[in-house]
This record gives structure tokens, C-alpha cells and sequence, in this order.
């Protein structure tokens, strides 16, 4: 499957390699063996095809300012940030608001939105003026309030509602400054990684192994059939109510 676009990248850089962020980058390099991903995470992965990668807390907002002062030289093409949170041995997706307390929604939204959030406000310095500039966060369906018909995941929904917010916010907020950037909020579909493990057998998803998945987030961020005006989309590269 060739992504044609993906040869008139430069430099991308990938926030969190875990499942899918690590089979982005698999992705990225079998179609652009010359291209420069540098890889962003809390800790060390052993990818070989990075040409570089950086780990810290990313909670720490003045180690994101460091970060930036350390690659100052750097322009990327392509942003992708896969960071999110949905469960923990502590944390479970609640069904109920008595299953609520303050320490989960706010971690939710920390790892949710406050990753997103950083990594925008200090990359972009590291977004080109004058050539074409994605930044791409992996947002999740549950997030659309109007596709909201279950309930129950409060954290994860309120985050992820948050999340979307800010990338519409940030588009219009940067749009005025780099011409030929856009901001995209792609939900990846349901996929095999330690995140949704332990309720992929609870659902009638189809349940997609995370290179089929980043396949799919790259086919739909440079083909999608939706307008280049969309901020929200589904990993078919189709539009999604907000």
C-alpha cells in the first residue's frame, strides 16, 4: 500500500510509542526509507528506525520547554501524538457517576489533554511557516458529544471532549499564523494494544491490529475525503460529529 505523500516529508516526529505509535513510525519508514522520525516518549523504546529519541516525564511542563531549547535546529512536517490514558491497576472506566472521584478525572485529563496541550504550545516553534505542516492527535470517538448516546467512561469522555477542544481551539489560534498547517483529531478505531486489552472481548468492535490501524490514521490523514476544514475524523478519513 503506498502513501504517496508520505515521500515529501522531511522530519516527523512521533509523541508516545506504545502500540500504535510504534507501528506509525514502522509505517512512516517502509514508505520513506530517507525520512527523519525522532521519536518522543517517558520511556526508552528499542526502535532502531528512529534517528532520534528523547524521554521524559511528559507531565513536566518545563522539561517540554528543554526539550524544545534541545532541538531548536529542528523543523517537522508531521506531528503525531498517540499519548492517552484509559485504565490502570488504580483507575477503571467508570459506568457510573458514583464510580466518579476527582483524582481519576484529573489524571484522565493530565495524560488526555494536558500531553496534547504541551506538545503544542512548545513545538510550535518547530512547525515551518511557509510549506505544509500537519499536527495530528489520536483523539477517540467517545469523545463526540454528540455521538454520545451510552454514557458511562466519564474521565475518558470528559478528556477526550477536552482533547477535541483544544485541537479545534489551537487550529484557529494558529491558522492565523501558519497558512499551511492543519490540526487533526483522528479517532484510530478499536485496536489490540495494552490500552483497550481488557474490553476488546466485551464489545462487537472490529478489533484491528495496531500496523492495520496506522495504516489507516496515514491513509486518512493524507487522503481523506473529507474537506481540509475538518478537525474531527474517524480512522476512514470520514468527518465526525463533534
Amino acid at each position: 500500500m503506498e502513501i504517496d505523500k508520505t515521500h515529501k516529508l522531511k522530519n516527523v516526529l512521533i509523541i508516545g510509542l506504545g502500540g500504535i505509535g510504534e507501528a506509525i513510525v514502522k509505517v512512516l519508514k517502509s514508505e520513506n526509507p530517507q525520512l527523519n522520525i525522532y521519536g518522543l516518549a517517558r520511556q526508552n523504546k528499542d526502535i532502531p528506525f528512529l534517528a532520534d529519541q528523547f524521554n521524559f516525564n511528559l507531565l513536566e511542563e518545563a522539561k517540554w520547554d528543554n526539550f524544545s531549547q534541545t532541538i531548536n535546529h529542528l523543523q517537522f512536517d508531521l506531528i503525531i501524538c498517540t499519548v492517552g490514558f484509559l485504565h490502570n491497576e488504580e483507575f477503571k472506566p467508570e459506568k457510573k457517576l458514583d464510580d466518579m472521584n476527582l483524582e481519576h478525572l484529573t489524571y484522565s485529563l493530565q495524560v488526555n489533554t494536558g500531553v496534547h496541550a504541551l506538545a503544542l504550545k512548545y513545538l510550535q516553534r518547530h512547525i515551518p511557516l511557509n510549506s505544509p505542516a500537519l499536527f495530528v492527535s489520536l483523539t477517540a470517538k467517545l469523545g463526540s458529544i454528540a455521538d454520545n448516546r451510552m454514557g458511562g467512561w466519564y474521565s475518558y469522555r470528559m478528556s477526550k471532549a477536552a482533547l477535541n477542544m483544544l485541537i479545534k481551539n489551537a487550529s484557529i489560534e494558529l491558522g492565523r499564523k501558519y497558512k499551511k498547517l492543519r490540526l487533526i483529531a483522528i479517532h484510530p478505531g478499536t485496536t489490540d494494544t495494552q490500552l483497550s486489552a481488557p474490553y476488546t472481548d466485551q464489545t462487537n468492535l472490529n478489533v484491528k491490529e495496531p500496523k492495520e490501524t496506522a495504516l489507516a490514521i496515514i491513509k486518512a490523514i493524507f487522503h481523506s475525503p473529507a474537506s481540509e476544514d475538518e478537525i474531527f475524523l474517524n480512522w476512514t478519513g470520514e468527518p465526525l460529529p463533534w
